[in-house]
């Protein structure tokens, strides 16, 4: 089973009332250094689903928009507290 049906196998067992957050814990570059400090060590996989809208929904107009919002502002270093 690959990943992508493991999750989707997740999301189909998950109530309306349930988050299923997924990320990385760091970055890579592309020769496979990691734990630095440059952008590339600092981007990290950050994906969430619940099967109600997330509150800041109607924020943006498009995905992309939200995606690109993101991608701005959420940092590594943000994501135990998000989390927590």
């Amino acid at each position: 089973m690959d990943t992508s049906e493991i999750i989707h196998s997740i999301v189909d067992k998950m109530d309306r009332h349930t988050t299923l957050i997924i990320f990385g814990d760091h970055g890579m570059t592309n020769n496979g250094d990691h734990g630095g400090s440059s952008e590339l060590e600092l981007r990290t996989i950050l994906f969430a689903h619940q099967k109600t809208p997330f509150p800041m929904h109607h924020h943006h107009d498009t995905m992309e928009d939200a995606f690109f919002d993101m991608d701005q502002t959420i940092k590594i270093l943000d994501v135990p507290a998000i989390v927590s």
